[in-house]
């Protein structure tokens, strides 16, 4: 045990070392001595709360360091002798040991014995016993008894100072004498007996009385024994403990029961406080076991099926959606890898009305970390997606109106031309004054602008009919084809095409890349009397297609760099062309391939000459 110093005094070495060992199994700190005088000398400077002393030394008898001690100290003493006469042992009993062995015994049922003691001892040390008895002999008696077994002793030599010792000390046995001056013993056990704060506390009478009626009276009265006087030394004891064990079980099983009760307590409230938390939850809230079979709900559940609790526990889970062998399938799934996150599904309640949820769920386990079921929540998306879908027709309305506003700005300077040649050709022809050459220039401007228009339509269709789907695409092959289209006019006009393109299949809307790609091209094509290279570059890194197209054209003013997407801005410039090409290209980009574009000035070396033009730099998300 810790933190207990027990001195083993005995002047043989090696019986003195096996006690010492044997003690230490036990946890003791133990000291060894062998003399007298080295017991006193420790016993100076140590605190020892236990001594095994021999009473046969080479210096001394041990009795005269057992009076010492009782004078002196507070170490209680167990004496080991040879000497086995019993009046010896009385004696030695009478000096205040608290326990006597014969050293014939073995060793270790000396040293068993001698820790059951301490054991005792040491939990004696927080009992109290009251003795309450007119007699200072017999109180003094009883006193220097229960203390050599660790028992705190109160003293009273009436009843009415026994009551105040017990209303203000926390008392776990009382030894009661019957016949007292004042308030006799009887009196004083029936007033404790009826107080509902002392009434467990066992009471021992003791007393001179050996008649069998007051015998019986007393243990009437609610007395827990009967001792006679005089008493014998064991009795007390064996009594004392027998009750002292029985009234601390009976607290601690009391206060067990009231922890129990407690902590069941704690437990209803706390089951209260997450069934109101699951319960307050706007979303349907269910627990599956592992076979499919519904074992909890909120009440939410019962509102979004419109089925009562009783018929839902118990029924399979899937019989609520409108694809069970979907649901069957999510389950499965949670089921294999813990957890599903935002999982579109369709509920439908007994109305038969259809409710779009948002399914997340997660595995349950029990305290051996075995999985018991799944917990899920479908989370009503209803509103959410008449939302989307007013957000998506304002939208659509207002993409409209911006494409009839942009058709209008671009088809207004085309029309006048359109009118202002066709109204010309009418005049001419009126008055016989045109020619025709006059009239066949008028005609062609009419057919170029018309066409202008016919393209403008072709752009906007492109921009707002996205493809239904996306497909696979080889980048590098969509662009030789486009390439392709155009090679009579690059050779014609003398303009090289440098490419460095690798094989990318990109799943994309094919159209709308087609487009982009289109109009750069075109724009270049528009500028090319100042153009001698076009450079194609398509690279695929860490899941990021770049398309890089770069002109020697000379470059983009600075100061119209940061207007070149916006969908009014036009010019006449060299790299840009009339109409809504780059806008259309920037939206595409942006909004449909959830890209990026950048456009910018870039001066480099090629064949040991240096050129300037737009360097076109495209990146599109796999």
């Amino acid at each position: 045990m810790k933190n207990i110093n027990i001195l083993v005094v005995d002047d043989s070495k090696t019986f003195n070392t096996i006690m010492t060992n044997l003690l230490k199994e036990f946890g003791y700190s133990v000291i060894q001595a062998y003399t007298l005088k080295d017991a006193k000398k420790i016993l100076e400077t140590k605190n020892i709360d236990y001594i095994m002393l021999d009473l046969n030394l080479p210096d001394g008898n041990g009795e005269e360091l057992i009076v010492d001690i009782r004078a002196n100290s507070t170490s209680k003493i167990i004496v080991m002798t040879g000497d086995e006469d019993t009046g010896h042992r009385d004696k030695m009993f009478k000096k205040g040991i608290i326990d006597y062995f014969i050293k014939t015994s073995p060793a270790q049922i000396i040293v068993n014995c001698t820790h059951t003691v301490i054991e005792t001892l040491e939990k004696h040390k927080n009992t109290n016993i009251l003795t309450i008895d007119d007699s200072m002999f017999v109180r003094t008696m009883l006193k220097h008894i229960l203390e050599s077994k660790g028992y705190n002793v109160f003293e009273a030599s009436n009843a009415i100072d026994g009551k105040k010792i017990l209303e203000k000390n926390d008392i776990h046995l009382v030894l009661l004498d019957l016949i007292m001056p004042g308030i006799d013993g009887m009196k004083f056990l029936e007033d404790i007996k009826t107080n509902t704060k002392l009434y467990d506390i066992p009471v021992i009478v003791i007393s001179g009385d050996q008649s069998r009626e007051s015998y019986a009276r007393v243990l009437k009265q609610g007395a827990s024994d009967f001792i006679k006087k005089p008493f014998i030394v064991e009795e007390v004891l064996l009594k004392c403990d027998i009750h002292v064990k029985s009234y601390i079980s009976k607290i601690e099983n009391k206060q067990q029961q009231e922890m129990i009760k407690s902590q069941k307590n704690k437990i209803e409230k706390h089951n209260i406080y997450n069934r109101n938390l699951i319960e307050s939850s706007m979303d349907s809230l269910v627990t599956i076991s592992k076979d499919g079979k519904i074992t909890d709900i909120n009440k939410s559940t019962i509102k979004t099926t419109g089925i009562q609790r009783d018929k839902l526990i118990g029924s399979d889970f899937t019989e609520y959606f409108t694809e069970p062998q979907k649901a069957q399938k999510v389950y499965e799934i949670v089921l294999r890898d813990g957890k599903i996150i935002d999982y579109p599904l369709k509920l439908k309640n007994k109305n038969g009305d259809i409710i779009d949820v948002l399914y997340n769920a997660t595995t349950y386990t029990n305290i051996d970390g075995d999985i018991e079921g799944v917990f899920a929540a479908a989370r009503d998306i209803t509103e959410v997606i008449k939302l989307k879908e007013k957000v998506l027709e304002a939208k659509k309305l207002r993409s409209m109106t911006d494409l009839i506003k942009n058709i209008g700005h671009h088809w207004r300077q085309p029309l006048s031309i359109i009118s202002t040649s066709a109204s010309g050709v009418k005049l001419e022809q009126e008055f016989g004054i045109g020619t025709k050459e006059k009239c066949m220039e008028s005609m062609d401007s009419i057919v170029e602008y018309s066409e202008y228009l016919s393209k403008t339509i072709d752009d906007f269709q492109i921009l707002f009919n996205q493809d239904i789907k996306k497909q696979k695409v080889n980048i590098g092959k969509l662009c030789e084809d486009i390439l392709l289209l155009n090679s009579n006019f690059f050779e014609k006009n003398n303009i090289k095409i440098i490419k460095n393109i690798d094989n990318i299949n990109i799943d994309i809307y094919k159209n709308e890349l087609e487009q982009v790609l289109r109009n750069l091209i075109g724009n270049i094509k528009e500028h090319s009397k100042s153009n001698q290279f076009i450079f194609i570059d398509i690279s695929l890194i860490q899941n990021i297609t770049t398309i890089k197209i770069k002109d020697s054209g000379g470059g983009i003013s600075e100061d119209i760099l940061n207007y070149i997407f916006e969908p009014y801005f036009t010019t006449e410039h060299q790299s840009m062309g009339k109409g809504m090409g780059l806008y259309i290209v920037y939206k595409i980009i942006k909004e449909h391939f959830k890209g990026d574009i950048k456009i910018q000035n870039s001066t480099y070396k090629y064949e040991d000459k240096f050129y300037t033009g737009v360097d076109v730099i495209i990146e599109i998300p796999n």
